[in-house]
């Protein structure tokens, strides 16, 4: 009987019969697929920390993740409110003014987080806190809603 190593280091007789031999075959197979694809895996991990760190060399200091934020503000134009940015830590805090000074209202600020600034959709997310922060800013607004039970009652409303 004639053997030889796999290189799986398993012995196989050529005189299996075929069933036996396609098993095995078969096993060896799956045994070369599942390492390849940890090769992959870890090769396609390697690449994206590699890809992480080149833009994370790349990522703008705060004058530009400033200058940036300020761009997108001059993109938004709006018949009650004025809108401004300043650098505050490693990240920008925007802040929304009322126009009309007679009208005794906030001023409105959110921050935005660095990760958010170096996001690579910026513009987008970006637009959807400016949103989230006028929908805030608005509803702040009210003078009186229906939860202030005590001053409903004392204006007899």
């Amino acid at each position: 009987m004639a053997t030889f190593r796999s290189p799986f280091r398993r012995t196989i007789t050529t005189s299996w019969s075929l069933a036996t031999r396609s098993s095995t075959e078969a096993r060896l197979w799956r045994r070369l697929v599942y390492v390849v694809s940890v090769i992959f895996t870890q090769c396609t991990e390697f690449l994206y920390v590699f890809q992480c760190g080149i833009y994370n060399l790349s990522v703008s200091p705060l004058s530009n993740r400033l200058d940036r934020v300020l761009a997108q503000l001059r993109l938004y134009e709006h018949p009650l409110l004025t809108f401004d940015a300043r650098a505050k830590g490693e990240g920008v805090e925007v802040i929304i003014r009322f126009k009309d000074d007679s009208v005794p209202v906030h001023t409105y600020y959110f921050d935005l987080h660095p990760r958010d600034l170096d996001h690579p959709q910026f513009e987008w997310t970006f637009q959807r806190q400016l949103y989230d922060a006028l929908h805030d800013y608005f509803v702040e607004m009210f003078i009186r809603t229906p939860q202030d039970r005590k001053d409903r009652q004392q204006k007899g409303l």
